[in-house]
């Protein structure tokens, strides 16, 4: 009997951590991908922010749809230009928890000029300071590149906010896809550390047959 608790008890904490995993993998952003518009392929739109999951601009909001000027987004059909039409901002606010450790990714690429210019900035939306900021200006033109940047939150709501500073040539820039933020769980082991839910379940497999036999067992 008292192998058979410390079996439930193990198996309760894996399936603990499993779902520790999933919430350690879900993306804090919403609508990273800009893909809550739908509209004619092969196109742009702009938009106002009241009219684009999750984010908000002092600015209209420019989206393209694969493959407009034969860019493919680098996640979904839909991508967005920053300085669309002037050295835009845009941003949104998401819940974190004072202490924790974040990872920030995302994807991007020069329309037309390696020397397109822009910020990202993590504010803490309690006190209004920054926690971190970080300058772009290694775009590639045809081609992705991919972001990474780790943040420890200071309280229970932070502002992410890219803003383009290229004064020239506005309307020709910065495109940005596949937004996400997930906190680092685990003693902050970093995102690709995390165990997947997928390697807990494989290990809890074993302890569950072993507690339907010992129930078995018992029965008989």
């Amino acid at each position: 009997m008292k192998y058979f608790k410390q079996t439930i008890n193990q198996l309760f904490l894996i399936v603990t951590l499993s779902l520790l995993a999933n919430s350690a993998h879900a993306n804090l952003i919403v609508n990273g991908s800009f893909e809550g518009n739908t509209f004619a392929d092969n196109t742009w739109r702009l938009f106002n922010e009241d009219d684009v999951l999750g984010w908000q601009s002092p600015n209209r909001i420019e989206l393209w749809r694969s493959p407009f000027l034969g860019v493919r987004p680098d996640d979904g059909q839909n991508l967005l230009e920053l300085n669309s039409t002037t050295n835009a901002t845009l941003y949104q606010n998401f819940t974190t928890l004072a202490g924790q450790w974040y990872h920030l990714t995302f994807a991007y690429r020069a329309r037309a000029s390696v020397n397109e210019v822009f910020m990202v900035d993590l504010i803490d939306n309690t006190t209004n300071s920054g926690i971190l900021n970080a300058n772009f200006d290694d775009h590639i033109v045809g081609q992705w590149s991919q972001a990474s940047l780790r943040f420890q939150a200071a309280s229970n709501e932070t502002q992410l906010l890219f803003t383009a500073t290229r004064g020239t040539r506005r309307s020709v820039g910065n495109l940005l896809d596949d937004v996400n933020i997930q906190a680092q769980s685990f003693a902050r082991l970093s995102a690709t550390q995390v165990p997947t839910p997928n390697t807990l379940l494989f290990f809890a497999l074993p302890l569950i047959a072993l507690v339907v036999r010992n129930a078995k067992r018992n029965k008989a």
